[in-house]
């Protein structure tokens, strides 16, 4: 299961779950974030292998860290609790009393792999926002400090 894509049948038949609706409007920022990210990262090298300023890449980085911060946490922390309302709604007992006895037709289970609980955590997601904030400010203390030292830095 994925947070934009996810199919459940039941009997054949297809199954739609409220939460897993709302857990696919919630991967919109997510997706936006991780793409903006990816492409600061490549403007940055592509600045800093070609020679060109790196102030503005050095900037943009660090304010998508910012940005996942904060919006990430909120976002991935309602993510995980419709995910863990949705999962514990598709458990199903199928077994039916009838006046000849009890008819058992079987049950659900949902099984999780391993790594579920680390993808489902948003403290992987904001280590991940933490980390690129910590290396893209000292990237720009370092920047700022060369440039007010030599008035040259980074952007010659």
């Amino acid at each position: 299961m994925s947070f934009a894509y996810y199919r459940l049948k039941y009997f054949g038949e297809p199954l739609e779950v409220y939460e897993f609706e709302v857990v696919k409007c919630f991967s919109a920022p997510i997706a936006i974030y991780v793409a903006y990210e990816a492409l600061s990262g490549l403007y940055l090298i592509k600045s800093i292998r070609g020679k060109g300023g790196a102030r503005l890449p050095l900037r943009l980085c660090f304010s998508g860290g910012l940005a996942g911060l904060v919006v990430g946490g909120i976002v991935l922390g309602l993510s995980a609790h419709y995910l863990n309302r949705a999962v514990s709604s598709l458990f199903v007992n199928l077994s039916h009393s009838t006046t000849a006895g009890l008819l058992i037709l079987g049950s659900s289970a949902v099984v999780s792999m391993w790594y579920t609980p680390l993808l489902a955590n948003p403290l992987a997601f904001l280590s991940l926002s933490a980390s690129t904030v910590a290396i893209s400010a000292l990237a720009v203390l370092i920047e700022e400090g060369l440039t007010r030292r030599t008035g040259l830095g980074m952007d010659v």
